[in-house]
């Protein structure tokens, strides 16, 4: 990924480009509820965050002018 982000600073931006951008996020993680009741972690009722990872995304669709 890191490779692909030093190529495109890179090149030269002398074309313009428009388009949308789409944004996403999303937790990842199990239910509390479901687990043993000594791998729980406390204070983690309802839709607690705790406990999950968060996932981050981002997509841009765009035409060269």
């Amino acid at each position: 990924m890191l490779q692909k982000i030093r190529t495109l600073f890179a090149q030269d931006d002398a074309d313009k480009f428009y388009g949308s951008i789409e944004l996403d996020e999303v937790y990842i993680g199990g239910k509390e509820k479901w687990k043993h009741m000594s791998k729980r972690t406390p204070n983690t009722q309802g839709r607690s965050t705790k406990t999950k990872t968060p996932i981050f995304g981002m997509v841009m669709i765009y035409m060269l002018t």
